[in-house]
């Protein structure tokens, strides 16, 4: 999952959030270079720059967006 750096502002329902899916088996990145080649890709709802979502395509990395709409 590709996130943008939230350092010192997560509530405790965010590290609930966090928590539960790293216990799932998600890893949280910084940078898109530390995804695995091929390993579905997850951007978060407060989105990701065009380039990143070019360099997931240029690599052929499966992507969900969870970006919101709104």
């Amino acid at each position: 999952m590709v996130r943008r750096s939230m350092s010192g502002m997560r509530s405790s329902t965010t590290n609930t959030w966090f928590e539960s899916l790293k216990n799932k088996g998600a890893i949280f990145v910084e940078d898109l270079s530390e995804v695995p080649p091929l390993a579905v890709t997850v951007f978060s709802a407060h989105g990701v720059a065009r380039s990143v979502e070019e360099e997931a395509a240029v690599r052929s990395l499966p992507v969900l967006n969870a970006t919101c709409l709104w």
